[in-house]
């Protein structure tokens, strides 16, 4: 593994999407991400993929947050 992809997509609560799926952040080592600065009022969904020189893992399963 090279490293991880944290992709996110944001919805309205009526469950629209308003932002596609796109790369929030990228790490190599952390095995763990805080969500800061994060807009309220929206459902945020991610997943997470590790790279390598072979390509993207399959995606995570995808985690929900609603602030």
């Amino acid at each position: 593994m090279s490293f991880y992809r944290v992709e996110r997509r944001v919805k309205d609560l009526s469950g629209q999407v308003t932002e596609e799926w796109g790369v929030w952040q990228q790490t190599t080592t952390a095995s763990e991400l805080s969500l800061s600065s994060q807009p309220r009022g929206v459902e945020i969904d991610y997943r997470v993929f590790a790279v390598n020189v072979n390509g993207d893992s399959v995606p995570s399963n995808t985690v929900t947050a609603v602030l």
